[in-house]
């Protein structure tokens, strides 16, 4: 499930940007198109008629969509699993284009393996910010959709799980020396972002699903791209 929404305060209308050859949110979906565990991919926006636009672009290239509340993106997810049902699902926003599908597919390989409610590389952060994934199970999902009420909860969908290690098997994932990196911005938040992201594109190729491991290659290399977006704040659940 692909959180997605035309509004944002520093950079609206992203998810339909370009990036490379493809919008930000159609660079996201060929990335989890090509993990072989998920079995379905889902946009979850919202019925604002802002999304109207995104929602076209989505059902003219077969990519299926929720629409639910703006503003209760707990709500919206759960309903959204109501409707595709599974016993799993990748929670995934698309202001991270770049996500590298093979750090999403260990993520949900332990939560398949070791039986987890909640799996999540990003509770504490260890790689760059925009590798972000998060996998839970519908049960705990559903549960969290019921029994959260504050407002912050309901905005940032996973935090009432996160919040409760006692009611929820919770499992963080730390990357890899190689691609231990957390300062290192690659999400799409601002416009210093969209063009420091249009720059690896540029890079690497506009078409190529480059991997976290060449994005870290290509920094090393050329240490005066990192520059480009270093000093944007990121917001973080407040």
């Amino acid at each position: 499930m692909i959180q997605a929404r035309m509004a944002s305060n520093r950079l609206p209308g992203k998810v339909l940007m370009k990036l490379g050859n493809f919008t930000v949110v159609e660079q996201l979906v060929r990335r989890l198109e090509t993990v072989a565990e998920i079995e379905e991919i889902v946009v979850a926006t919202s019925t604002s008629f802002a999304d109207d636009e995104l929602v076209r672009l989505l059902e003219n290239n077969g990519i299926a969509v929720f629409r639910g509340s703006e503003t209760d993106v707990l709500g919206r997810l759960a309903l959204a699993a109501q409707c595709h049902e599974a016993d799993l699902y990748v929670k995934v926003t698309a202001d991270c284009p770049v996500l590298d599908p093979i750090i999403a597919q260990s993520v949900i390989r332990v939560a398949i393996e070791e039986k987890l409610d909640f799996v999540s590389n990003g509770i504490v952060r260890s790689f760059p910010d925009g590798m972000d994934c998060a996998v839970v199970t519908r049960a705990a999902l559903l549960q969290a959709d019921a029994e959260s009420v504050e407002a912050l909860e309901r905005e940032h969908a996973s935090l009432y799980i996160r919040r409760h290690p006692e009611k929820f098997a919770i499992k963080n994932i730390l990357a890899p020396a190689a691609l231990t990196w957390p300062e290192l911005g690659l999400t799409l938040d601002t416009p210093e972002d969209l063009v420091f992201l249009d720059r690896i594109f540029a890079e690497l190729g506009p078409d190529k699903l480059f991997s976290c491991e060449e994005i870290i290659d290509l920094m090393e290399r050329k240490p005066e791209l990192v520059q480009m977006n270093e000093g944007v704040l990121r917001k973080g659940d407040t």
